[in-house]
């Protein structure tokens, strides 16, 4: 807590004042933003940026005026020229000469970079970022420009998206828990999240396919969203058909063998057999199902 003298008419001492709620106790990260397509392979050194460069951008200037953004108000720029002992008007955008904005630079690299908002200089970094044209002031919003080459993360919500994370691992590793010894149920979630599954795989192989596919981030979402799915058993159903060749498929039109078209993608065909006008074809070809695995 910073601290000023004044002199009384009995003596000298010392009062005490809080500094301006410019100064936050948080901390934002700052991360890459990578992108598919590259012309580097996936996990390759230079997929984002080869180890040991950097890049390093400076405050932006205002398409619209001309001049330097300016990120600090009248009572911001005099705390910042205190606490890092500037002269009155050093973080001015306006100044001519010796402009302290022309040299001071923001420096990233391919490892997420921690800002703590409370150090005068992260705090100004943090500012920068948020203007500049290169970062994107969320993570949510990474992909909405081109320019983004790093995104801002507060680190609160971090936090939270560990523990959101965490807990969406904790309830598929239940529901493994309550398929393990049900081959068929395992073999049909394999099926509609999009894995080819031969009819003599073993439910060990089933198993541990299931559970790699809970511990990669990248895969637990779909396979979420496959689990939790309210036309889970309809789409199993249409996999069937297909398989028996009740239903034709050409590219995304699906037709009966007949001829006639029940569907341009998967949902029509969903709608479809759950429409009741439709319920004597649905039973028709579920017997079909039934008795060619039998």
């Amino acid at each position: 807590m910073a601290t000023k003298e004044k002199n009384t008419s009995s003596s000298t001492v010392a009062e005490i004042y809080t500094a301006p709620a410019i100064l936050t106790d948080k901390k934002v990260k700052v991360v890459p933003v990578y992108r598919d397509g590259g012309w580097l392979p996936e996990g390759h050194d230079g997929e984002f940026m080869f180890t040991g460069t950097q890049y390093e951008f400076d405050l932006p200037i205002s398409i619209k005026t001309g001049r330097l953004v300016n990120i600090l108000t009248k009572e911001e720029q005099a705390f910042f020229e205190t606490e890092l002992f500037l002269n009155p008007g050093d973080l001015s955008v306006y100044k001519k000469k010796d402009n302290y904005w022309h040299t001071f630079k923001v420096k990233l690299d391919k490892e997420p970079r921690i800002l703590d908002l409370s150090d005068p200089i992260d705090n100004l970094c943090y500012r920068v970022c948020m203007v500049s044209p290169h970062v994107a002031p969320n993570w949510e919003t990474r992909y909405q420009s081109a320019a983004f080459q790093f995104a801002l993360q507060d680190e609160e919500i971090i936090v939270q998206e560990k523990v959101t994370k965490a807990n969406k691992k904790k309830d598929a590793y239940k529901f493994l828990g309550k398929v393990e010894n049900n081959p068929d149920r395992m073999r049909n979630i394999l099926r509609v999240y999009g894995n080819k599954v031969a009819p003599n795989t073993s439910t060990s192989v089933m198993y541990t396919t299931i559970e790699s596919l809970i511990d990669d981030d990248k895969s637990l979402p779909k396979l979420l969203a496959v689990i939790n799915d309210p036309n889970f058993e309809m789409k199993i159903f249409i996999e069937d058909a297909l398989s028996v060749g009740a239903i034709l498929k050409d590219g995304t039109r699906y037709s009966l063998p007949g001829g006639d078209k029940i569907g341009g993608v998967l949902n029509d065909v969903i709608d479809y057999f759950k429409d009741a006008v439709n319920q004597d074809i649905y039973l028709k070809i579920k017997n079909q199902i039934d008795l060619s695995t039998n």
